[in-house]
């Protein structure tokens, strides 16, 4: 047995899954690695490099479709693994951010005294006493499937788009400024309530995304007609008190107002930085 070849190098956002199951069935042993911005694949064999070459070359021109075997199954933990590493990849802050907010539904869920959960609440005493992680961490906790559901959603949405227009860095500064701030205008409103969820910074990239495209407008943020409405028309609905009579459950609008502020002046900046790009020749 030879140690493992490198057969290729594919670009990052390329689907290997079909043709890595393809490989198992025919009992090829292989494996796929990434490498700054790269697929790798490796063999085991050297006689293996060529054929697999060929192959992988009409796979990317599409001159061939690969296609499982009716009578096998898919190595689907293989496919997951290699599509949750590619999330991590491309979009780092959104997965990061998406896989904490879970964490944190589940936190609450299982913490049946909340010890644990108010450990990582908004208290001003304890921030005084130097717990600033407080601060941000209110985000992630989330108090029911739908809470959760919802606000996962519209960070997947609007988080990709964010991260693919300005980054990961930007991104999680931008998370961290409208998190920190929606929070505190959520405890000046409500005292020492507890409260929680990503619907403040949901809110703040809403709001940046509506000013940017509005002042100058990228293709990479453009959202289907009617979502931004849709959103305020929530926003108010939520500060009406309606949803808080029908479903019995506190809303933290504070931060959600806060949130929408906040975006929207952060993406007002990133317009007029935008602008003087816009007027060269």
């Amino acid at each position: 047995m030879q140690g493992w070849l490198k057969v290729a190098s594919i670009p990052g956002e390329v689907d290997l899954a079909r043709l890595s199951s393809y490989l198992y069935q025919q009992k090829l042993a292989h494996k796929v690695t990434e490498e700054v911005g790269q697929q790798v694949i490796w063999v085991q064999h050297s006689e293996h490099i060529e054929p697999l070459r060929r192959l992988l070359e009409q796979f990317l021109l599409g001159d061939i479709a690969i296609e499982a075997s009716a009578g096998e199954a898919p190595p689907a933990a293989e496919r997951l693994v290699q599509r949750l590493r590619r999330h991590w990849r491309v979009r780092p802050v959104t997965f990061s951010s998406l896989v904490l907010s879970v964490l944190g539904a589940l936190l609450v869920y299982l913490d049946g005294g909340l010890d644990w959960v108010r450990y990582l609440s908004f208290d001003r005493q304890q921030l005084l006493a130097g717990e600033l992680w407080r601060l941000a961490t209110p985000v992630f906790l989330h108090f029911g499937p739908f809470h959760i559901a919802f606000n996962g959603m519209w960070l997947w949405v609007l988080g990709t788009k964010l991260e693919a227009f300005m980054g990961p860095s930007r991104l999680l500064g931008l998370i961290l400024v409208i998190g920190v701030l929606s929070n505190t205008a959520q405890h000046l409103w409500s005292g020492t309530a507890l409260f929680g969820g990503m619907s403040g910074v949901i809110y703040g990239l809403i709001g940046f995304i509506w000013l940017r495209q509005r002042l100058a407008p990228v293709a990479v943020l453009a959202l289907p007609p009617g979502i931004i409405g849709f959103m305020l028309f929530w926003l108010v609905l939520c500060m009406s008190g309606v949803v808080t009579w029908i479903a019995q459950v506190g809303i933290a609008n504070a931060a959600h107002l806060a949130g929408l502020v906040v975006g929207a002046v952060a993406g007002v900046l990133s317009a007029g930085r935008a602008a003087p790009r816009r007027q060269q020749p």
